[in-house]
């Protein structure tokens, strides 16, 4: 049973082996038969591509000739000594292409017989070429030179010829080679066809090895594509955008994280080239970068560019780019990319940052040595760091003398201690301090003005003292003599002063006299002559005090000393007041006057009555002066209503001479009229304008004219004024003749004229009047009497004046007597003392 098992087996197993060793056998003949074949089919075809390389070499040879040839005869024409250098260089490899050609050609002795006339013509060109670069060199004649480069243009000719000629042999024997290599190929093609029948039987012989063989192949196949699996999750996972590409850069696989830096997914750029991620404006040589990598055989590089995004945005990454090997081939690159757009960010402002320190830098010596200022720096060892040019300059010093040293080194010792102390105090007390030195230098004493001042770090740790000093000789010069005119000025304006409160005083008291005497007179019974001359005394009385006090005024207001009160009054009663003053004036010059209300115009308000009754005088006297015929008219309007304040427009028109337009700027200055004629037809100062529109702006108003010459003036004003309140008491011009009788006054006054006015007044309202010369006197009568009930004090008096009488009065006595102060000076400083005694 055995045997019979067995057999069969055996049997196989031997016709296996003869079939094996036959296949073996056929196997052995058809390789060394195929192998003779490819032997002699790499014969012709190693004679095929050594003809191609001959026929290669002998194309190149002439391209490099011609451009020997062109690179002397462009030297030979422009005289460019590149173009020498470039036919010594072309020259040589002429040389090594000849040489080159006559290895390739060795089999064939017409071609070396060629090749060493060739070699032969070249060298003599070569020759040729270095006389006519020589001849070049001694002098330039472009006659000369164009005659070498016919001369050499024969022989050109020649080594073309030649090398046309070897190239049509070269041809020749190309086209029998190719003959014989496809009559080779031919054979090999019968030989494979045989070669693939036996293939099959060998196929068939061996099925069942194949069959284990793919069993094999699946196991690593699996094995293969769990690896794969691990490099995808592995690469997929990475931090980094990973992708691989052919040879030509067309990316054939990128991770998951290529979407999150591109905008691609990988699908998208499956099959794309990567250059559809560069920046257009460099891509060109990025390609070219890759390309030196591949060709070169680079194994591993790395480059910082800008990366396009899907939506047109620009990332900087780095990338690494490895080259893949299938044994020695490059297959394609795997490349790792890296976001470095913050670092290239943080570059770019570390770039801008030190540019701008160094151009901080360069400004701030700009300024440290263009600085009139002497400026400096110490460490915390009083040795100096820095000193600019106008501090080397100043105490005439080089750098080297200065820089490192100290005080002590460059000054004497006690100014060196000065310093040191100044320094130490800075560095304790971490407070800069300013003092004023004079120092004495090698021009003379010169006044400094220093500011040393701690310097600290931003954690405020101290690391020095600097210093900047200003030259202020000249200005302390200066200052004293601005100190100097100051003093004269004052001097002055106190001289001035006096003049007016003399000049008030001395004018203003007999004027006052007469003035009221005047008015007196008119009151008694008069002749109608008397009563003429009388009105005539008044007005002409009246017009000396406008003057007087617009002298007064325009000082008061030029030097700021004019004080405005503030209470309550009736502007209506103040408008009818006005307009009665004029009304003698308006009634000789037949001129009707018409005052215009707005019913909205609030009667009682608060301000300076006094100067708005000043102000409409001096405009309506003007209008009056320049007006002969027609009419003047007064609005007064409501132009704002606030909370606490009240606007009014006032606006007077007259139908007069008006003002040349050119002139009516003119009209508000000092001492100015629309012209001489204006002057010497109408007379006046020219400060009723001047004064007006002080007054106006004082009280925060203003004002504007509008006139045509012949045909009249507008002038329009406004004034803000305070609304009434409850308490408010309303100033008003009631008769107190019956609240003042039977009272009890004491008149402190030296002039006998204003004695007589004054006792008179009072005695006309049922006042008893004691009268004193001074203020001696009036202490007695108030040592002697029963208190009075009002005392009228004269300020400027013999023996003791208003103020002395006042204090000690006052003081001594304790006397609450209300006291009234007459004078008739006007100054600011008056009525601040009156207030204060």
């Amino acid at each position: 049973m055995k045997k019979i098992l067995l057999s069969p087996s055996i049997n196989v197993d031997r016709k296996i082996r003869w079939i094996f060793a036959f296949v073996l056998i056929l196997m052995i003949f058809f390789i060394s038969f195929l192998f003779r074949q490819n032997q002699k089919q790499a014969s012709t075809q190693n004679w095929v591509d050594l003809t191609y390389q001959t026929i290669s070499k002998t194309d190149s040879i002439g391209m490099i000739f011609a451009e020997a040839e062109s690179a002397a005869n462009l030297y030979m024409i422009t005289g460019d000594a590149e173009e020498k250098d470039q036919v010594n260089l072309l020259y040589g490899q002429l040389n090594q292409s000849i040489n080159e050609l006559g290895i390739l050609s060795a089999e064939n002795s017409l071609l070396q017989y060629q090749i060493r006339k060739l070699r032969q013509l070249c060298s003599e060109k070569a020759l040729l070429h270095q006389k006519m670069l020589a001849l070049k060199t001694v002098a330039y004649d472009p006659s000369k030179n164009l005659q070498q480069i016919e001369k050499s243009n024969e022989s050109s000719r020649t080594i073309r010829i030649l090398l046309n000629s070897i190239r049509e042999i070269e041809k020749g024997m190309l086209t029998n080679r190719v003959v014989d290599h496809e009559s080779s190929n031919s054979m090999s093609t019968k030989t494979s066809l045989l070669g693939s029948l036996l293939a099959f039987l060998l196929v068939m012989v061996i099925l069942v090895q194949l069959n284990k063989d793919i069993l094999l192949r699946k196991k690593a196949e699996e094995e293969i594509r769990i690896r794969q699996e691990k490099y995808r999750s592995l690469t997929e996972n990475a931090g980094v955008v990973m992708y691989t590409t052919d040879q030509i850069g067309q990316i054939t696989f990128a991770n998951k994280q290529v979407s999150h830096l591109t905008g691609y997914t990988a699908d998208e750029l499956d099959g794309k080239h990567f250059s559809i991620l560069l920046d257009p404006g460099r891509k060109e040589k990025i390609i070219k970068y890759y390309q030196n990598q591949y060709e070169k055989k680079i194994a591993v590089t790395h480059q910082e560019f800008l990366c396009l995004t899907k939506n047109g945005s620009f990332k900087w990454v780095e990338q690494s780019a490895q080259l893949l090997f299938e044994d020695t081939h490059v297959i394609g690159f795997q490349c790792m990319v890296r976001d470095i757009s913050e670092k290239k960010l943080a570059e770019k402002e570390l770039i801008e940052s030190e540019t701008k320190r160094k151009e901080n830098e360069y400004r701030l010596n700009a300024i440290l040595d263009n600085s009139t200022a002497l400026i400096y720096i110490k460490d915390l060892e009083g040795r100096y760091l820095m000193a600019n040019h106008k501090f080397r300059e100043f105490f005439q010093l080089s750098e080297e003398a200065l820089i490192g040293h100290t005080d002590f080194d460059i000054s004497t010792r006690e100014l060196a201690e000065h310093y040191q102390l100044t320094d130490k105090e800075v560095l304790t007390t971490r407070k800069p301090i300013e003092t004023e030195e004079i120092i004495e230098t090698p021009t003379g004493k010169r006044n400094l003005l220093l500011l040393k001042f701690p310097l600290l770090t931003p954690e405020h740790e101290l690391i020095g003292v600097s210093g900047i000093a200003t030259d202020v000789t000249d200005k302390v010069e200066l200052q004293k003599q601005h100190l100097e005119a100051l003093h004269r000025a004052e001097s002055a304006q106190q001289v001035q002063e006096q003049f007016l409160a003399n000049m008030s005083h001395e004018i203003r008291t007999p004027m006052n006299g007469i003035q009221g005497m005047t008015r007196l007179m008119m009151e008694t019974a008069l002749s109608e002559e008397q009563k003429n001359f009388a009105n005539i005394i008044s007005r002409s009385l009246n017009n000396l005090v406008v003057l007087v006090n617009n002298v007064l005024d325009y000082s008061n207001l030029k030097t700021g000393k004019l004080v405005l009160d503030n209470y309550v009054f009736d502007l209506s009663e103040i408008l009818e007041d006005v307009k009665k003053h004029f009304e003698h004036s308006l009634k000789n010059k037949q001129l009707p006057f018409h005052l215009n209300i707005a019913s909205n115009v609030p009667h009682l308000i608060k301000g300076d009555a006094h100067r708005i009754k000043q102000i409409l005088t001096n405009l309506i006297g003007n209008a009056i002066k320049f007006t002969e015929k027609g009419e003047i008219n007064l609005n007064v309007s409501l132009r704002e209503l606030g909370l606490n304040h009240i606007e009014i427009l006032f606006e007077l028109s007259d139908t007069g001479i008006g003002i040349p337009e050119e002139k009516q700027e003119a009209v508000f200055e000092s001492f100015a009229q629309a012209g001489k004629k204006i002057s010497s037809d109408y007379g006046g100062a020219g400060l009723g304008l001047t004064i007006s529109k002080g007054l106006i702006e004082l009280q925060g108003g203003s004002i504007g004219i509008k006139s045509e010459q012949g045909k009249g003036s507008v002038f329009t004003f406004m004034i803000p004024f305070g609304l009434t309140e409850k308490n408010d008491i309303v100033a008003s011009q009631s008769d107190y003749t019956e609240k003042l009788a039977g009272k009890r006054v004491l008149v402190v006054e030296d002039n006998q004229v204003n004695q007589k006015l004054i006792d008179f007044v009072l005695k006309k309202v049922n006042v008893k009047a004691d009268l004193a010369i001074h203020g001696k006197e009036a202490i007695a009568f108030c040592e002697k009497n029963p208190p009075y009930d009002l005392i009228i004090m004269d300020l400027q008096m013999p023996v003791m004046d208003g103020y002395e009488t006042t204090i000690y009065l006052r003081q001594k006595m304790n006397l609450e007597t209300p006291i009234i102060a007459m004078t008739a000076t006007a100054l600011k400083q008056d009525q601040e003392r009156c207030a204060e005694v």
